[in-house]
């Protein structure tokens, strides 16, 4: 789905412009700000905030029927679970970096001791029976 101008979320919900607009001033909906001030709102979360009327203009002049309103309904749904399922995959995908990266350092930290320790460990049995009664 395409990003949405001021004008055509506020279709897509069934509210002003300037109703959009606050909700973006107030931080309740994100929305891109482009170079010429207008703005970029994405539709997943424009459907956060507002559910969809399902008044999307169309380009023939026929009536809808209730069923027509129902699948236009539906579909914006659809549109945006798959937004947010995408968002989330992209989430996941981050985290199962991360905890492979921090799977890596905890192996070397574990290294790094064992590697310092060992030499103490070793130190005590290569000095012999004596050694170890007569420690300095």
């Amino acid at each position: 789905m395409a990003q949405l101008s001021l004008g055509q979320a506020a279709k897509q919900v069934g509210k002003s412009k300037s109703t959009i607009t606050r909700a973006i001033q107030s931080g309740k909906l994100s929305a891109q700000r482009q170079d010429d001030n207008s703005y970029k709102i994405d539709p997943s979360e424009l459907f956060r905030v507002w559910p969809a009327t399902g008044t999307q203009p169309d380009e023939d002049a026929t009536p809808k029927t209730p069923q027509d309103n129902t699948t236009a309904s539906m579909q914006s749904r659809i549109d945006l679970l798959e937004a947010l399922l995408e968002r989330e995959k992209d989430a996941t995908g981050d985290l199962k970096g991360i905890i492979e990266d921090l799977r890596k350092r905890l192996d070397r930290a574990e290294d790094r001791v064992t590697a310092l320790i060992a030499p103490e460990a070793t130190r005590g049995a290569r000095k012999g029976l004596w050694g170890r009664l007569f420690r300095s």
